[in-house]
């Protein structure tokens, strides 16, 4: 049986997940990035809730712990960006024979790591990565969640990266 305390936050939650989800859409301008930042939120605020003294401090609270969540998932978002454009500008300056060398030897184990996948995980990485479909399309595509392409997303770049890093140290 629940507790009073249980059953209020269980009211919270749905009094308050629409609002969370507009205000981070707001941020992220990505429905699916957005629908995983409210249960980021959440989960957050329900790991610190013992810590709010005040019912009516509650929604505050949420919105403090929301807006911290978001500007890190901006942050994020702007590092892993900043990143890429760095990788590209480096792939770029790849213009002598050892430079393309190394190159190709990357680019040889990064496939080599792709193609070990297995077929399910494999197949969401190309879809995403070659393709560029979202997680919706990949999810009506092969007939699953996409809380399950994101799932086998999340482990194929994890796997690659493994990988890539125990090839380097060879």
């Amino acid at each position: 049986m629940k507790s009073q305390t249980d059953l209020f936050l269980e009211n919270f939650y749905y009094k308050n997940a629409d609002k969370i989800f507009s205000f981070a859409l707001g941020f992220l301008k990505s429905k699916e990035e957005a629908e995983e930042a409210v249960q980021d939120i959440f989960v957050k605020f329900w790991r610190q809730r013992d810590q709010i003294k005040d019912i009516e401090a509650y929604q505050g609270y949420l919105y403090k712990i929301a807006k911290h969540h978001l500007l890190n998932c901006i942050r994020k978002k702007a590092k892993d960006k900043i990143k890429y454009y760095e990788l590209e500008n480096n792939l770029k300056s790849f213009q002598s024979v050892e430079g393309q060398y190394i190159f190709d030897e990357l680019y040889q184990q990064a496939n080599d790591a792709i193609s070990q996948l297995p077929p399910r995980r494999k197949q969401v990485y190309e879809l995403k990565r070659n393709e560029g479909l979202t997680n919706r399309q990949i999810a009506e595509k092969m007939n699953i969640s996409e809380t399950m392409v994101e799932k086998h997303w999340r482990l194929a770049v994890s796997t690659i990266k493994d990988y890539l890093q125990l090839a380097e140290g060879n």
